[in-house]
């Protein structure tokens, strides 16, 4: 039979309806394998644009020692319309949830403590995100206790502005300069057994006039090396209390202003006059014990009233001029101080009170006439029905009685 097409006709009509051959088909195919590829790798990586770019943005701000604020944006791809609640998480632990707002304000937190945490949000469509932040809160620079400081590295890490009291003891301790920051000392301030040589570091303690308790107490022990205190010159006025023993290389109380009505000790330092005394007029107590370099008594001139006056182991002292303008002792020591002969620059007191009197183991001392009046006049306490009236004057040159001591011709040898 006739074919219906001519061969040639044939290709024209192919060539017509462009129908491929079996390679061109296999062509064709991996190309729209490649551009269908293409098209899901678009797609997926459209998709993962679009998630990265769903994010929250967050700020910290108004860190302190027990708090801090978060804020946060609005996540990046939620819809208009949508609305969004949130969730806090703090430390591992859900702190606020189902929030609408987005601020939140962390309190009762631990001073100095590195916190991590998360923002997550959930729209009303469904998609959720979350954020990570993290902040440390400050050190609370006011301490309402006593500190106790032990080492040079405490020292050096030192930040608290106000404190109540403060203790610094170790021999390991050279340099207070790390108490810079250190302005208010509301109670005492002892310092013992240190290798300090000055007190640099105390310079900035001021009064704290808001503060209904001054400073009462400065205690100062064993400190073999210090030799400069001037540093607490711009607070120690209002110190009541004063004591500093076994500090034998401190020759000079420079910087040191006692307070009127203070009990003052002083045992085995350098200074060879009391000086520091000379703008007083009043002290409660006054303590002098084992003052090798201390030769006279000068500095007390202006005193004119001091309670209780103690004098022992003063083995240079040579006698008690000095007090030339005081008129005003209820107990009066001497004790151990072996250059003394005679008890002169006493001769002024004129009280009315009760007395103590203690004069013992002073093996030069022969003559007790000047305060045969003062004994004549006042009458003598008894610290309790037990000991009797305290008059105990024994081991030294010459003990009189208490009725010979009121005897001029027997007040003395």
């Amino acid at each position: 039979s006739t074919p219906l097409y001519s061969s040639a006709a044939s290709d024209v009509y192919k060539r017509q309806l462009f129908i491929p051959s079996v390679n061109q088909q296999n062509t064709l195919i991996m190309k729209n394998l490649i551009l269908i590829l293409c098209f899901i790798f678009i797609a997926c990586g459209t998709d993962d644009d679009g998630n990265n770019s769903n994010t929250i943005e967050v700020e910290i701000s108004d860190i302190t020692d027990n708090g801090a604020t978060l804020d946060w944006t609005v996540p990046s791809n939620v819809q208009s319309g949508s609305s969004v609640v949130y969730k806090i998480i703090l430390s591992g632990e859900v702190v606020a949830d189902n929030l609408t707002s987005r601020t939140y304000t962390f309190t009762g937190l631990n001073e100095n403590v590195n916190y991590t945490g998360s923002v997550f949000s959930l729209d009303s469509n469904g998609n959720e995100t979350f954020t990570d932040f993290s902040f440390t809160t400050l050190q609370n620079p006011i301490f309402n206790g006593a500190l106790i400081l032990t080492s040079q590295e405490q020292i050096d890490n030192f930040y608290y502005t106000s404190v109540l009291g403060i203790t610094i003891e170790g021999d390991d301790i050279t340099d207070l300069t790390g108490l810079e920051s250190l302005q208010f000392v509301h109670h005492f301030i002892e310092i013992n057994n240190t290798s300090l040589e000055t007190l640099d570091g105390l310079q900035n303690i001021q009064t704290d006039t808001d503060y209904s308790i001054q400073l009462t107490r400065l205690h100062l022990e064993a400190n073999n090396q210090l030799q400069d205190i001037s540093q607490l010159s711009d607070f120690i006025e209002k110190c009541v209390q004063i004591s500093i023993y076994d500090c034998p290389s401190l020759e000079n109380l420079d910087g040191l202003d006692i307070a009127e009505n203070s009990t003052v000790y002083f045992n085995n330092i350098g200074i060879s006059n009391l000086s520091v005394f000379s703008n007083n007029t009043q002290i409660k107590r006054l303590v002098l014990e084992e003052l090798n370099n201390l030769t006279s008594l000068t500095g007390l001139e202006n005193i004119q009233e001091l309670l209780v006056l103690n004098i022992r182991h003063c083995q240079n002292l040579s006698n008690l001029n000095g007090l030339g303008t005081l008129d005003r002792i209820t107990e009066f020591g001497l004790n151990n101080s072996d250059l003394i002969i005679s008890l002169d620059g006493l001769s002024f007191l004129n009280t009315n009170d009760g007395i103590a009197v203690v004069v013992t183991d002073n093996d030069n001392l022969s003559d007790l006439c000047a305060i045969s009046n003062w004994v004549e006049n006042n009458y003598i306490i008894s610290y309790s029905e037990i000991t009797g009236p305290v008059y105990i004057v024994t081991d030294n040159a010459y003990n009189p009685t208490r009725e010979e001591i009121t005897n001029m011709n027997l007040c003395s040898l």
